[in-house]
């Protein structure tokens, strides 16, 4: 796409370019990418191109198809330098606008200490300010995000001394519910009893222990191990269980399955996974 005449206040295209199936249905337009519009076309037919201008302007224009080579599997990167390392970081949509919105804790080490920074992801793909809530004093590491509370919104869980801050309706002035648990290394977030709510699995010097939903308390939890943990998964029922449809939960270092046996019921003893080593 190209202006036609040299550029004016008056005069000068803005263009949205949109492409459509011969269905008439929606496929792709650059607005949300800026630059050509790129499209992985692997069926003949009529697309039907639409262009429209965002300021108004009734400027010509001309519109010129060409072939192009496979494009890069990611676009180029958005930096964003904090000029200090941040302790971890998470991707969830937390204000319910279906952008996936940046998390970034930072440690009680850091200039911005005991801090959770939360970028909300515009309609143009930008990243903008939109909270920087304090936590209680924590190294950083391990956040997680999930639907805790049940209302569809993303909500955020964060290791913090002797215990978890769970962080619910995310917003500018939000401020986190306490789990009292020291030594929590580690945290995962999924509906572990299949009961639509989703729980808390922690792991730590403690061993590891899932917490059920619903939240945002998380009062009643089950202890797996005691054997101190490092990282945690969690998956579906794998060969030489029974394959009740419930999660199980792995841990590592030397990676450790816990089987679900039964409704929130879990093998004490665990399955070693041959070949990945033990604490």
């Amino acid at each position: 796409m190209s202006r036609a005449g040299p550029p004016s206040f008056d005069h000068q295209m803005d263009p949205v370019v949109e492409l459509y199936k011969p269905d008439l249905s929606f496929t792709a337009s650059q607005v949300l990418t800026g630059g050509d519009l790129a499209v992985n076309i692997s069926a003949t037919g009529d697309y039907f191109v639409r262009v429209r201008n965002l300021n108004g302007s009734t400027a010509p224009y001309t519109i010129s198809v060409t072939t192009t080579g496979t494009p890069p599997t990611f676009a180029a990167p958005l930096d964003l330098d904090f000029g200090f390392p941040a302790g971890s970081v998470g991707v969830a949509d937390v204000n319910g606008d279906n952008r996936k919105d940046m998390l970034v804790a930072f440690g009680h080490s850091s200039p911005l200490g005991d801090t959770l920074v939360v970028f909300s992801q515009t309609a143009d793909r930008s990243l903008a300010l939109s909270a920087a809530l304090p936590t209680d004093v924590m190294a950083g590491g391990g956040m997680t995000t999930g639907d805790l509370d049940g209302d569809g919104h993303a909500d955020i869980a964060l290791p913090v001394n002797n215990g978890i801050d769970v962080f619910t309706h995310v917003g500018p002035t939000s401020s986190p519910v306490f789990i009292p648990l020291a030594g929590v290394k580690q945290l995962a977030i999924a509906d572990v009893d299949g009961d639509s709510h989703n729980d808390i699995v922690a792991v730590g010097t403690f061993g590891a222990r899932v917490y059920w939903g619903p939240g945002p308390a998380y009062s009643t939890f089950t202890s797996l191990t005691t054997d101190t943990r490092g990282n945690v998964r969690r998956g579906r029922e794998s060969t030489g269980h029974s394959p009740n449809g419930l999660l199980d939960v792995a841990t590592s270092p030397g990676v450790q399955i816990y089987g679900q046996t039964g409704l929130r019921t879990f093998d004490p003893s665990g399955r070693h996974v041959p070949g990945s080593g033990r604490s």
